[in-house]
C-alpha cells in the first residue's frame, strides 16, 4: 500500500487510498466524546459503527466509505489538535469486535478524517497530495452506540 507521512507535532498524519491514519507518538490523545453531525440529519456518536459513508456527486473530487460486509469504522471520538483541525477518529470493527492495532512505534493508531464544519463532509488528502471530499449524505450504520451516558 502506497503511503505518505506528513510528521505533526506529537502525531503522524499518515496518506492512505482511502483514509488518514492518526499514529500518535508519545502519549495517548485525548478523544472527546463528541458528536458530529451528518449532512444527512443523522448524528455520529461515540460507539456507531458504520459501514457506509458517502453522497451524490461522484467527481474525481469525492469519494465514499463502503466497508466490506462486517466490517465497519467504529467512531471513537473527536481529538482537536494543535492547528484547531477536528479529527474524526475511528477504530477498525469486525463482526463487532473491535481490531487492535499492532505497531509498537506508535502507542495509538486511529483511523479518520478530518471534518469539514462546511456541509458536514469529511476530508483525506492521497498519498500523491490529491485531496478527496466524503460527503455524509448518506450513512449506513451496522450498530449504535449507547446513547444513555449522553441524556
Amino acid at each position: 500500500m502506497k503511503v505518505r507521512v506528513h510528521g505533526r507535532n506529537y502525531y503522524d498524519l499518515i496518506c492512505t487510498q482511502d483514509h488518514y491514519i492518526f499514529a500518535f507518538k508519545h502519549k495517548t490523545p485525548a478523544i472527546l466524546p463528541l458528536r458530529m453531525p451528518m449532512a444527512c440529519g443523522e448524528i455520529l456518536w461515540p460507539g456507531d459503527i458504520i459501514s457506509y459513508i458517502g453522497g451524490k456527486r461522484t467527481s474525481a473530487g469525492f469519494y465514499c466509505l463502503d466497508m466490506l460486509p462486517d466490517c465497519g469504522l467504529m467512531f471513537a471520538g473527536v481529538h482537536i489538535d494543535d492547528d484547531g483541525e477536528f479529527l474524526l477518529c475511528f477504530d477498525r470493527t469486525r463482526n463487532g469486535k473491535f481490531l487492535p492495532t499492532e505497531n509498537h512505534e506508535y502507542p495509538r493508531i486511529y483511523y479518520g478524517y478530518i471534518w469539514l464544519g462546511q456541509e458536514n463532509c469529511l476530508c483525506y488528502t492521497l498519498p500523491g497530495n490529491a485531496g478527496r471530499v466524503v460527503e455524509t449524505s448518506t450513512v449506513k450504520f451496522l450498530a449504535r452506540g449507547c446513547r444513555d451516558e449522553y441524556k
